[in-house]
């Protein structure tokens, strides 16, 4: 794990010191495009900008990017906020939101989303049932009745609901997608994107775009 965050910080920096393309030179349709309707999300109050990742764990790019997630969190400038939100294509895609949104609920450590990565393609276990999830959790010492009830709890599917209309308002068309402001959304496949890395660095530099405006 710690090479791979290695590598994908210098992978990170070299996208961010040596390609960097100046935010006014970022292109609409190239870089990144604009929604027709705007998404309704929440800037904290001491933010400029928020930016949102959209992820599944069982999505293997999102799982080779985490890396590189990581360390743009580290790095990511004080006046702009990151949010992780599970898209929702299926019932799979849910309930692996529902299994993220538990642990947060839970007030487990933050690198149980990398374990549940790891769970999924180091240990080939696809995790596709809440009895698996429970299983899972359990291993960690969290009572696997208690995960069941946080999993199912009225909290957590709030959040679903949220992650459903912002998947949905975003129209997210895969996985990893970042979205900026709710407003901009930067996706694998773009002419100007030549890597899911580089879709964390355009990112970066349209909020700091749309902060200066």
């Amino acid at each position: 794990m710690k090479r791979r965050i290695a590598l994908a910080s210098a992978m990170l920096a070299a996208l961010l010191t040596v390609h960097t393309v100046k935010a006014d030179h970022l292109e609409e349709g190239v870089h990144y495009r604009t929604l027709s309707s705007p998404v309704n999300v929440s800037i904290p109050r001491d933010k400029d900008g928020i930016i949102h990742e959209f992820f599944w764990y069982g999505c293997i790019h999102c799982y080779n990017l985490e890396p590189a997630v990581i360390e743009f969190k580290n790095d990511l400038p004080d006046n702009l906020a990151f949010e992780e939100v599970p898209a929702t294509f299926s019932e799979v895609h849910e309930l692996h939101g529902r299994a993220f949104y538990a642990w947060q609920f839970l007030n487990l450590p933050e690198d149980t989303h990398q374990a549940l990565y790891d769970e999924i393609f180091v240990n080939n276990n696809d995790l596709r049932s809440e009895r698996a999830l429970a299983d899972f959790f359990a291993e960690r010492g969290v009572d696997a009745e208690d995960f069941r009830k946080m999993m199912n709890s009225f909290s957590v599917q709030t959040k679903i609901r949220v992650a459903q209309n912002l998947t949905a308002g975003a129209q997210v068309r895969g996985t990893p997608s970042v979205m900026v402001n709710g407003r901009y959304m930067i996706e694998s496949g773009m002419p100007g994107v030549s890597s899911n890395e580089e879709m964390l660095r355009i990112a970066r530099e349209l909020a700091l775009e749309q902060a200066s405006d």
